[in-house]
């Protein structure tokens, strides 16, 4: 009984938040779409920038994160996308009949610099962010590479698969379970591995 007081709890607390985003712009639906699996949050939002745009017949899961206030996430129509997380601080852009399963993470940044002198202060920047209830809004991006990263139409992205900043999914490809995928994969191209590579072409 407590489990679904808790769940219940849970559902509620992310819809109205899904709401507020809604009534700030912040995020647009489709019709049709079924985002009650989706955790959103959304640092320093802006009421002028549409971080997320969901298109029609879509069913999400897992979590949205938005890194800076300028960053995007889109979703085009009659896509899943399974319990997995999403991050992004440039853009992340999914078509059309898009598949992701269970467990994947999609990343579009570094998230700290490679030098180690200009990210010795990020843990006390972001604890001093959340002490003053603004978490992220101390964080210094400049020095910080992040990329877009485009998911064609008719991709598929097996279980547990990681896609880092910079690659686009070519349309029709398919990324195999447990993949680490930091090139541009091919149209119609079946990859796997760490770092994924091309494990043959496939039919279009």
């Amino acid at each position: 009984m407590l489990s679904k007081i808790l769940k219940f709890i849970k559902n509620y607390l992310n819809k109205s938040s899904q709401k507020r985003l809604i009534q700030n712009g912040n995020l647009t639906v489709g019709n049709n779409s079924d985002l009650n699996g989706l955790k959103l949050e959304i640092k320093l939002g802006r009421k002028d920038v549409q971080n997320i745009k969901i298109g029609d017949g879509c069913m999400i899961f897992g979590n949205f994160y938005i890194e800076r206030a300028e960053a995007k996430i889109t979703v085009g129509n009659d896509t899943f996308l399974g319990g997995s997380s999403f991050i992004a601080a440039e853009a992340i852009e999914i078509g059309n009949n898009v598949m992701f399963s269970w467990g994947c993470t999609v990343i579009d940044t570094n998230a700290h610099s490679l030098n180690h002198n200009l990210r010795r202060n990020d843990v006390q920047q972001w604890k001093a962010s959340i002490d003053n209830g603004t978490p992220g809004s101390l964080k210094n991006w400049e020095d910080i590479e992040s990329k877009k990263i485009t998911i064609r139409d008719n991709a598929w992205i097996g279980f547990n698969s990681i896609i880092l900043k910079g690659v686009t999914i070519g349309e029709g490809a398919v990324v195999a379970a447990g993949s680490v995928v930091t090139k541009d994969v091919e149209d119609f191209t079946l990859v796997g591995g760490n770092p994924a590579k091309q494990i043959k072409k496939l039919t279009n």
